[in-house]
């Protein structure tokens, strides 16, 4: 095993860089993914396909957010276990994040092919984009054993402390998914189809590759068959920790398929423009975001070492770094905003529409970074559930009731439903402040730690 970067130590934006960097590349490439699907469909086919591969993405996002979340759970403990030499402890849990997630996995292809039409319903999707979207799902699900099985043995490798052969797999299924995509969308003009099937294989090639590299480097500890057994402790811990994470991004994914509704049910001009800026700002809510994610592994060494105060100077350099991108994204999105959305589709309509969802939508990406770094704080110090909490009321309380009263205005268009998501973050971020000001004074710094 190599020596791992100390989070405890060093010049805090140098460890927290060296540590994100990670997290950010793999997120982008899996960002990427949903955002090629968009860019093939967009250049070389038509409004319906855009609205169908975006309407099907949403469905995959809300089974795969509640899957990723749950296996959070398990790459801490087994991190825990590697941490403590604790060997056996280790081995069991492994053993039993592939029999739960394996099962879980077996299900949720099944409940994905058995609700599909029902979810693409709820979604409101534009009758003409009805086919594209069922066919995207299905093929999708049918696949979905492969999607999650890598997250199951990524999980692992990110437990036992590498985060490199990871960025690796998800490279090599990226280049894969390129190549179909062009294949498949582009020479053989298959559509919403090509994009389901060059998804699912690219993620396939991604798990055997992995496989074959547990096979062959194998763990760092003794591990057979006899650890592949179910254990409801060691299962009640991993869920203990991966519960409030995947409630988190199941709430979010939730709350934009119920804006996406709300937007195929004003037309498929504007359901395509949604899912065009919706691919494109992805990007740029990932630098936050996995700054986040890092911040909240730093966060609980250091309360674990009896620094909490490193961990609030991480927050704001965390908020500083990811504030030098956002500024960059929002002024080009206020005075390019067609340019931009021009780079993913050629629809002059779809174009003017996703121009006016983007302008508003832009003070998002300035917002997240003290939403994503103040919560990767807060989940750092054991308080997920306050996490969860602001989350769900900003979102239900915010976000939707001012995108669905915007998109009942005469005229409406998609700058208005487009003001809801800033102003959601904006309520977060007085919730965070005030929190921040009960729970993190001088007088209780030195009292936090780590739950166990």
């Amino acid at each position: 095993m190599k020596k791992t970067l100390s989070l405890t130590e060093g010049r805090i934006q140098e460890v927290l860089v060296r540590f994100s960097i990670p997290f950010l590349l793999a997120s982008l490439l899996q960002v990427a993914y949903g955002a090629a699907d968009v860019f093939f469909i967009g250049q070389f086919d038509v409004r319906e396909a855009i609205s169908g591969v975006a309407a099907g993405n949403q469905c995959m996002n809300l089974i795969n957010s509640l899957f990723m979340g749950l296996t959070m759970g398990g790459t801490v403990l087994v991190g825990q276990y590697v941490g403590a030499k604790m060997e056996k402890e280790a081995a069991a849990t492994i053993g039993n994040v592939i029999l739960v997630f394996g099962a879980i996995a077996v299900f949720a292809t099944f409940a994905m092919l058995v609700f599909g039409r029902m979810l693409i319903s709820l979604l409101q999707v534009p009758e003409e984009a009805v086919k594209d979207a069922r066919t995207y799902l299905t093929i999708c699900a049918i696949g979905s054993t492969f999607i999650m099985g890598y997250n199951i043995v990524s999980s692992i490798l990110r437990g036992l402390g590498n985060s490199k052969a990871p960025l690796v797999f998800v490279s090599i299924a990226f280049v894969i998914h390129i190549i179909l995509d062009f294949l498949l969308i582009v020479i053989v003009r298959w559509g919403a189809a090509g994009a389901a099937v060059s998804t699912v294989i690219s993620q396939a090639v991604s798990l055997v590759i992995a496989l074959l590299y547990i096979r062959k480097k194998g763990l760092p500890f003794t591990f057979t068959r006899k650890d592949i057994r179910f254990d409801p402790r060691v299962i009640a811990r991993i869920f203990k920790i991966g519960v409030p994470v995947s409630m988190q991004y199941l709430m979010m994914t939730i709350s934009f398929m119920i804006i996406t509704a709300i937007t195929n049910s004003m037309g498929i001009i504007y359901s395509a423009g949604v899912g065009v800026v919706s691919s494109l700002i992805n990007f740029i809510l990932m630098i936050p975001s996995s700054i986040g994610s890092a911040i909240s592994a730093i966060t609980a060494q250091n309360i674990g070492a009896g620094q909490p105060d490193r961990a609030i100077k991480t927050t704001v350099w965390g908020i500083g770094i990811s504030m030098i991108f956002a500024v960059f994204f929002f002024a080009a999105a206020q005075i390019w905003p067609e340019q931009i959305v021009s780079l993913m589709t050629k629809d002059p309509d779809v174009i003017r529409e996703g121009a006016r969802y983007l302008i508003p939508y832009a003070w998002d990406s300035i917002l997240v970074c003290f939403v994503f770094c103040l919560n990767g704080l807060f989940s750092g110090s054991g308080k997920t559930m306050f996490v969860m909490a602001h989350n769900i009321a900003s979102t239900f309380a915010v976000r939707i009731p001012v995108a669905y009263f915007m998109s009942l205005r005469k005229g409406a268009d998609l700058f208005g439903v487009g003001l809801g998501t800033p102003l959601a973050s904006f309520a977060s971020i007085i919730i965070c402040i005030v929190y921040l000001k009960i729970k993190f004074n001088k007088n209780k710094l030195q009292q936090l730690t780590v739950v166990k």
